[in-house]
Parts: structure tokens; C-alpha cells; sequence
């Protein structure tokens, strides 16, 4: 017996091709706010750059280990560290992923 699903108010036949969109992960104007915008300190952050459930990084508390460490030190190395456009530059190459291409910056 075929068991089709419902996902948003669309039906999804059982079989049937879905295609995710990444560049429309963690973007979604019902979870954040202003989520066009590069916001590192954005409070209430649900995303889902380390998967969910099941499929969840196993590396996610490292990762975010490292990344404070290295942000961390950056900070305390160059505390007059400003964006210099407030900009964060996407690369349009990569069409089926948001990869930051730069982040302007002075010191």
C-alpha cells in the first residue's frame, strides 16, 4: 500500500523526488530574524549547520570548541577589528550552498 505525506500543506507521493534546498537552510523569516543578515551573536539560534536527530555531527561540540578558541583569539589579538562595508560577501559560484567568500574587515 502507498503512503503519501503531507509537508507544509504539499502532498509528497511515496516515491516521489525532493530536492532540498541548502541555501534556504537555517533562512527562514518564521525562525529568525533578519536572516539574510550575517549576524554572528544572533541570540535564539536554531539552525541546523550540524544536521538533527539522528544525523546530528558527532564533531558539532568540537567544531564549536574550535571556532570560540579561534575567534577568541582573533578578538584579543586585534580588539580594534571592524567590518569595514558591514557586508558579508556570499559566492555566487556555488548555487547550491551558501559558502562566505569574504568579510571585509580593517585593524
Amino acid at each position: 500500500m502507498k503512503q503519501d505525506t503531507t509537508l507544509r500543506g504539499r502532498r509528497i507521493k511515496q516515491g516521489q523526488m525532493v530536492f532540498q534546498m541548502l541555501m534556504a537552510a537555517n533562512r527562514d523569516p518564521a525562525v529568525f530574524t533578519d536572516p539574510d543578515r550575517f549576524n554572528i551573536q544572533r541570540e535564539d539560534n536554531k539552525h541546523i549547520a550540524f544536521g538533527y536527530g539522528a544525523h546530528y555531527c558527532i564533531g558539532a561540540p568540537l567544531s564549536r570548541m574550535e571556532g570560540q578558541i579561534v575567534f577568541n583569539t582573533i578578538m584579543n589579538r586585534m580588539p580594534n577589528m571592524k567590518l569595514t562595508d558591514g557586508e558579508a560577501h556570499w559566492d555566487p559560484a556555488k548555487p547550491n550552498s551558501r559558502v562566505l567568500k569574504g568579510l571585509h574587515v580593517t585593524f
